[in-house]
């Protein structure tokens, strides 16, 4: 007993410190359980946008491929005209050499 009169200002400084670091260490895991919580919702709200560009991205996917093919399409249409209009040259061609020999 005599020891802890006189001792007594050091006891109560050290059970001062200890619920000065059960304190503080409570606070600590408040902002961290809070940080976790922000964290948490963050995320939700990340892969709600990954869903969504996912989405968009697969739309525009679709486009692509439906352009490309009209290209393709196109591409096809154009070589055919271009085919046609040799023909109509040489036929062209022709009937002039025609028209000249008709013409002596």
């Amino acid at each position: 007993m005599t020891w802890i009169r006189d001792n007594a200002t050091t006891i109560v400084g050290w059970a001062a410190m200890l619920l000065s670091v059960a304190w503080m260490a409570g606070a600590r895991v408040g902002a961290l359980e809070d940080a976790h919580g922000d964290a948490q919702e963050e995320i939700a709200e990340t892969r709600a946008r990954v869903e969504t560009h996912t989405k968009e991205i697969a739309g525009l996917t679709g486009d692509v491929r439906i352009l490309q093919d009209q290209a393709e399409r196109q591409e096809a249409v154009t070589t055919r005209q271009e085919q046609a209009v040799r023909e109509m040259d040489r036929l062209v061609i022709h009937l002039q050499a025609i028209m000249e020999e008709r013409q002596r």
